[in-house]
């Protein structure tokens, strides 16, 4: 699930295809014929280019993406609608190799078994496939498949595939989108330029990763051999995270991964490894207890439900270890601008998302919109996902907790001695005022309880900035505010504890706020709130 840390009142819609963008309306231009992909790591290939397009890597375990090439400054389509339909050019590959065992007991993406299984798979739209041709590229097979459609009604565009064999198990396929009609003849032959390029070259292979070194060891083996054929990406690590990127910008990324470490400490404060251990052994000691007396696991509620279906068997005090040593080893996936981020997948309208089934965190070097003050604090905000994930594992609690605790350390604020100092979230401020002055904040007694669809609805932004508002009261107001309720002091500690041991969101919640008069809470809040923004 994309936990994306969003900026904006509302989403921007795109057009729900690959590749598409509302980007700026840019002359649209076939691509040339430039430089040269190669792979000399695991396929042993290499093939020409479009000259001057971004490479744009897959994300983790893409069964089919090798790569993909975007034209400059998003050229794409420009359809009657006023969107774009962005231009690419795809490195697919069709690997029918048997996997090793140990990775067929991994979760797995369920890839496209052929070009116009992608296809389908892939793009919006029913795509009309012209009769196949054949043709030789040096003593290599390739087979030629092209498609057409109309965009909405009014845009004619074509796809073009050229499937080529590299040896009787493994296909490699170069994948280019463009306009139809007339204008699709200067695209059609830079795509076939570049299939007849192709060649054979000898693959050398990686070493094979030692499974008696550390987790860390081998997510770095791992990582060094993916980026050997992801041209302009390069690697950097510290104590606890691996920062992979394409920017050439290194006192930048020097600084990411001073910030990164440093709020990894504020978060340590709260949520310990000890914590974690302690309340890992109590559920499963809970859960042992209850089917050894012959109970029935408690009936699911609706909330439950909502929030993520049936209670989930605890992780066992080894597999938790092991996570504490995989948190030693967090991916964070640094895109030089927006434009790649975007590319990459980053959804529209977020400055960054943590991904638990990838196990990679994705932000972008945000220099034209809010600057790097956005980009410091949506990585604070999305590394406590991070961090929390490999602390707790799938343990998803009510959105006010989770997204008002990653706003809770977007707060924090770094400073020239290195150490991070706990302001006010800036981004949430203003709405927060804004709910309190006209009156339209949720009632605690029901935000507490919102599901995620009601979390993430219509006013998502004023629950972003609710939820960040109650969690800062929370956590702050005891050594501040007056008018607090020291019986408050145990609603955060009792709703983890409860949750974490439960595995129930409706359980966590009763038990942390058994015997809160509502209405005290309220007016506590809003009047700290007042005194503080």
């Amino acid at each position: 699930m994309l936990r994306p840390l969003l900026r904006f009142v509302t989403l921007v819609a795109v057009l729900a295809l690959a590749g598409s963008s509302l980007a700026p309306r840019v002359l649209a231009q076939a691509p040339k014929a430039g430089g040269w992909y190669e792979d000399k790591t695991d396929l042993g290939f290499k093939i020409q280019i479009p000259k001057d397009w971004d490479f744009v890597p897959p994300q983790p375990n893409d069964p089919n993406l090798i790569g993909k090439y975007v034209a400059p400054h998003n050229a794409g389509l420009n359809l009657k609608s006023g969107q774009t339909w962005g231009y690419e050019v795809q490195l697919l590959k069709f690997d029918r190799r048997e996997k090793p065992a140990e990775d067929r007991t991994k979760p797995r993406m369920r890839g496209s078994e052929s070009a116009a299984e992608y296809v389908e798979d892939t793009f919006v739209g029913e795509w009309k496939p012209d009769p196949e041709k054949k043709f030789k590229a040096g003593k290599l097979e390739v087979k030629e498949l092209q498609f057409s459609t109309t965009l909405f009604d009014t845009d004619p565009a074509r796809i073009y595939v050229a499937v080529i064999a590299l040896s009787p198990d493994v296909d490699i396929a170069l994948l280019g989108n463009g306009p139809g009609e007339k204008k699709w003849s200067k695209f059609e032959g830079a795509f076939q330029q570049m299939a007849r390029s192709v060649k054979l070259v000898t693959a050398t292979t990686a070493a094979a990763i030692d499974e008696s070194s550390s987790m860390r060891e081998q997510k770095r083996a791992k990582l060094v051999d993916e980026l050997s054929r992801l041209p302009g990406w390069k690697l950097y690590e510290s104590p606890n995270y691996f920062i992979v990127t394409d920017s050439k910008d290194e006192p930048f990324v020097k600084e990411m991964m001073d910030r990164l470490e440093a709020i990894r400490k504020i978060y340590e404060e709260t949520y310990t490894q000890k914590q974690a251990l302690e309340l890992r052994r109590k559920a499963i000691a809970i859960r042992n207890a209850r089917t050894d007396g012959g109970a029935a696991p408690a009936p699911e509620t609706k909330t439950d439900a909502e929030n993520g279906g049936e209670e989930e068997e605890p992780l066992t005090e080894e597999d938790l270890l092991a996570s504490f040593e995989a948190s030693r080893a967090c991916v964070v996936r640094l895109c030089s601008e927006e434009t790649m981020y975007k590319s990459y997948g980053g959804p529209s309208g977020s400055a960054g998302y943590w991904s638990p089934y990838h196990q990679e965190l994705v932000v972008y070097d945000d220099q034209k919109e809010g600057g790097r003050s956005n980009t410091w604090k949506t990585l604070n905000h999305e590394a406590f996902h991070q961090y929390i994930f490999y602390f707790y594992g799938s343990m998803t609690p009510h959105y006010w907790y989770n997204e008002g605790s990653g706003d809770f350390y977007s707060g924090y604020q770094y400073g020239k001695n290195k150490k991070f100092v706990l302001k006010p979230f800036d981004w949430r401020v203003q709405q927060v005022k804004d709910m309190l002055r006209d009156g339209t904040f949720v009632p605690l007694d029901k935000f507490v309880r919102y599901t995620r669809e009601e979390y993430y609805g219509a006013r998502r932004s004023d629950n972003y900035a609710q939820g960040w508002s109650l969690v800062y009261f929370l956590r702050t107001a005891p050594q501040k505010y007056s008018g607090w309720n020291p019986a408050w002091n145990t609603i955060l500690p009792t709703y983890l504890e409860t949750l974490a041991t439960s595995g129930s969101l409706d359980t966590a919640i009763d038990t942390a706020f058994k015997g809160v008069d509502y209405e005290e809470l309220t007016n506590a809040w809003k009047g700290y709130l007042d005194q503080e923004l």
